[in-house]
């Protein structure tokens, strides 16, 4: 009898144990499965994003020209397919350009220069507003103060190994990086709020699609159509409940004075 338990008892722990390593197994595969179809889903969506050549990373769309061209030239080549000169984000962008988009024999043109007395990136950003960057990703020690002819960008041929950032005159002919930004929403941090939603355009920039009753350019404000609705909703309100309010106080004073009635009455056949 006790061997009959024993031995039912590891049957019943087998069971359970295979059940238990079969439902791990089938969750395992599902979250694989989701994985991989998520991540062929991305990779597909990366390359219908981009033109042909380009290369996709972090939200843009990158390609180094095989022609050289002076800076101004350079942007209206980028322009040409909705793009502009590279504008270096983050150290991420920088390390994932140096490995994968450009020639350490070369230099190339970027997207920042000299203008309105100081150095900026053409998205109107200052170059101090980045932190990302140190002394060692700057050729020089620091940029010129007064850069005189030499006001346009470059990433510089490679010192220790790496590329630098530097500038050169505006005219000479080089390589330039053109950067496409098909994902701007995605780098903007929720820009319309928690009552829009951003959606990419066609030109490389955003616009805010706003809830209901909201508007403005970031959806922060009421719309005039939502202040027309709220308007409208206050009035239709009002209207319906103060009569309701009328009645239940004109039932409330009718019950009073139906009582005050009633005992007068009381009191005087009393009083006869």
């Amino acid at each position: 009898m006790l061997l009959r338990t024993i031995f039912l008892l590891l049957v019943f722990i087998t069971i359970i144990s295979s059940d238990t390593f079969y439902g791990n197994w089938k969750n395992k595969m599902k979250t694989f499965k989701t994985k991989t179809k998520d991540k062929i889903t991305e990779q597909i969506q990366e390359k219908s994003q981009c033109p042909i050549a380009w290369q996709y990373f972090a939200a843009s769309c990158y390609w180094k020209f095989p022609i050289k061209r002076s800076w101004s030239e350079a942007r209206n080549e980028c322009s040409r397919f909705r793009a502009d000169l590279v504008v270096i984000d983050s150290d991420n962008e920088f390390d994932y350009i140096a490995k994968n988009i450009t020639d350490l024999r070369e230099d190339f043109y970027v997207g920042f220069h000299y203008y309105n007395d100081s150095w900026s990136w053409i998205n109107g950003r200052a170059l101090s507003d980045y932190t990302y960057y140190t002394e060692e990703d700057l050729c020089e020690d620091r940029l010129p103060i007064e850069p005189r002819h030499r006001s346009c960008g470059i990433l510089d041929r490679a010192r220790r190994g790496r590329l630098c950032m530097n500038v050169d005159v505006c005219d000479r002919k080089l390589n330039f990086i053109c950067e496409k930004v098909v994902d701007r929403c995605s780098s903007l941090n929720d820009i319309c709020g928690k009552h829009g939603r951003c959606i990419n355009t066609d030109d490389g920039q955003f616009r805010c699609e706003c809830h209901f009753l909201f508007g403005g350019n970031r959806c922060r404000s009421i719309s005039r159509e939502g202040s027309q609705v709220i308007m409208a909703a206050i009035f239709v309100f009002t209207a319906f409940i103060i009569p309701i309010i009328f009645r239940s106080i004109y039932r409330i004073l009718k019950r009073k004075l139906n009582r005050s009635s009633t005992i007068y009455g009381k009191l005087h056949s009393l009083n006869n």
